[in-house]
């Protein structure tokens, strides 16, 4: 079945007119493409009024907005306009974005990278799950295992004794207590085949 829209005045399949219950074919009088075209114009020249209005709602109803913003997130579509958002707003903001993540670097580099492992981990596909890093230092009594070398808990450098490229865990099991030089020189060697400074 065709209907003719009141508004563009052309005729179209049933399927381009949304669904009301109201009238009597089921169908509204205007066709979805008229009808967005009608929302699009009235948004622009209401934007202050529809954001006091979606404000006023998210804060009457706080549990609601958040479900739906969480299901818009997880979606498709979703995740790729806030990749796209994300990209936009670096882009526009290089510099202002360098500064925050110097500062958050440096007010909290642990986090940092625990956070950047975590990624490599899961690059790599290999198991990943939260360790303390006092408790590595603890037991090696602060000395790093390849040289010796004793380091303050500032100083140590935790390394994956088996590289993540080589397939190690980001686990407890799999970190050690380092010195920042045989860190930095050990890279992605395996254990054999890196030999360590000596005292």
């Amino acid at each position: 079945m065709e209907k003719k829209c009141t508004k563009c005045g052309e005729v179209k399949s049933l399927e381009d007119f949304a669904n009301n219950k109201r009238s009597k074919d089921g169908r509204m009088s205007t066709c979805k493409k008229c009808q967005a075209a009608s929302a699009r114009a009235w948004y622009h020249a209401n934007k202050e009024r529809g954001k006091a209005t979606r404000k006023a709602y998210a804060e009457a109803n706080p549990e609601v907005n958040r479900k739906s913003v969480l299901k818009y997130q997880n979606s498709e579509h979703g995740a790729k306009q806030n990749i796209i958002s994300q990209a936009t707003y670096r882009e526009a903001n290089r510099e202002l974005c360098n500064q925050r993540t110097r500062a958050s670097y440096y007010k909290n580099p642990e986090l940092y990278h625990s956070h950047a492992r975590k990624r490599r981990g899961i690059v790599a596909g290999v198991k990943s799950e939260r360790w303390d890093r006092i408790a590595v230092h603890e037991e090696a009594n602060g000395r790093c295992l390849y040289c010796g070398v004793k380091v303050t808990i500032d100083e140590m450098e935790a390394d994956h004794f088996v590289p993540i490229s080589k397939g190690g865990d980001d686990t407890r099991d799999n970190i050690v207590c380092s010195c920042k030089f045989c860190n930095r020189s050990k890279g992605a060697k395996m254990p054999e085949d890196f030999i360590g400074r000596t005292l």
